[in-house]
């Protein structure tokens, strides 16, 4: 069987170690129809001194100003002409050289969206935490993104007509799935590990906007009885137990955190 192309798009700005992981982790693939784009926004470090290094082996490559993060990705839709579309960003990376290969079935499905598994990766004072995130229903996805983008595999042709909405700063990636659902494409689940998620980038998201974009996400498919409690709960999470959470934290040493993070299960895969 022929399997179907895969295009792999990593965009990046001032990251040259970063990009050359990613690179590498991303060219290392066994997938036998990969092509590799990279959309660098006008880096002025060494960014740029990588992407002439490894030019050779890439299907595409620019680098110009943009608008943020879903400009870059938007204009990478547009260079690629594959079947389908996975964006692994400067600092990601595939889960293992197989995890394109692992999800065939999907691939060669009639599906429209491919969402896989993902391992996140949290990183602070107290250490590091890796957790299994298997993707949820889509019914959910009013609420949330059911798996990070790096394990989400998007028809090409679809990423062009839908694009990503950059009048978002964090949840395009989830309100493109949104509309692709409103509209009744079909979604492939696989339970297989695609993508090692670092989770540092979200750590610097501003989290009220990050809730307020979610909001106004779920008013084009959720009823309000669904709406109101669920972000009720989240917006006093955010403004009242988060802080004291936070609190009580700064008190306790941080052997105790670490403790409680093994009790809890949350300090690996």
């Amino acid at each position: 069987m022929k399997l179907p192309s895969i295009a792999v798009v990593t965009v990046v700005r001032n990251s040259p170690d970063a990009l050359r992981v990613t690179a590498k982790n991303v060219l290392e693939q066994t997938y036998p129809n990969l092509r590799y784009y990279v959309v660098d926004g006008a880096s002025t470090d060494g960014t740029v001194e990588v992407l002439s290094d490894i030019s050779p082996l890439l299907a595409g490559w620019k680098s110009e100003p943009d608008k943020g993060i879903y400009d870059a990705m938007n204009k990478a839709a547009d260079m690629v002409s594959e079947d389908w579309i996975v964006f692994m960003n400067a600092g990601d990376s595939f889960a293992d050289r197989n995890a394109l290969l692992k999800i065939a079935e999907c691939l060669t499905s009639d599906a429209a969206v491919i969402l896989g598994a993902s391992h996140k990766v949290w990183k602070d004072e107290y250490g590091e935490r890796v957790f299994l995130e298997r993707p949820t229903d889509v019914k959910d996805l009013w609420w949330r993104m059911p798996t990070p983008h790096q394990s989400v595999l998007v028809r090409s042709e679809l990423q062009r007509k839908y694009r990503f909405d950059t009048t978002y700063r964090w949840c395009a990636d989830q309100d493109l799935l949104v509309r692709l659902m409103r509209d009744d494409y079909q979604f492939c689940f696989s339970k297989e590990v695609i993508s090692i998620f670092d989770c540092a980038g979200g750590q610097s998201r501003k989290l009220s906007l990050y809730i307020t974009e979610r909001w106004r996400i779920s008013g084009k498919v959720a009823p309000w009885y669904k709406r109101y409690p669920a972000f009720a709960m989240e917006w006093s999470s955010y403004l009242i137990w988060g802080p004291i959470v936070v609190f009580i934290k700064s008190l306790l040493p941080k052997s105790a955190i670490r403790a409680m993070r093994v009790i809890r299960g949350t300090t690996g895969k």
